[in-house]
């Protein structure tokens, strides 16, 4: 959908599906971090970038060091990229599933910072804030059932394991 959105030059549709699929993302880095403690997708931001120092990372500051690890590309590579990234955490979520090693575990949440920095380097590209494009996005909870934590859409962690 990302693709056919900045292809049609619909921003404001292209910064709406960027914030779901980093939602999405979100949703799946929690999910591991509950069942499976010690495997947050911070902790894996903080490897790949051991300058956030003692800070808590924003969305802000993320896109920020993407932007600045970047290899530049012009939007449809980059779009390249994230459409590849997302497609690793679905064999990764495969794999985990059939086998629950921890190799597959890791896999998995390597493949969440890969597909956020992705999300993150096509933000910038755009040229937005994906920070402040997020908080909007969710100002009302969840998308679906507005409620925070989201409770009445069905989402259920140990499906996804």
């Amino acid at each position: 959908r990302v693709i056919r959105m900045v292809e049609d030059g619909d921003t404001n549709r292209s910064k709406y599906h960027l914030c779901m699929m980093l939602s999405w993302v979100f949703a799946l880095a929690n999910s591991l971090r509950q069942n499976r403690p010690g495997h947050s997708l911070e902790f894996a931001w903080r490897q790949t970038y051991p300058n956030l120092g003692d800070i808590h990372p924003t969305l802000r500051k993320l896109q920020e060091l993407t932007d600045k690890t970047s290899k530049g590309g012009n939007l449809e590579m980059r779009v390249l990229k994230l459409a590849g990234a997302v497609a690793t955490i679905g064999a990764n979520l495969e794999y985990l599933r059939g086998t629950h090693e921890e190799r597959h575990l890791a896999a998995l949440v390597k493949s969440l910072v890969v597909t956020s920095e992705a999300i993150c380097d096509v933000a910038t590209f755009l040229g937005f804030d994906l920070q402040s494009e997020f908080a909007e996005t969710f100002k009302h909870g969840c998308f679906t059932c507005r409620e925070v934590p989201c409770v009445k859409c069905g989402f259920n962690p140990s499906q996804v394991m």
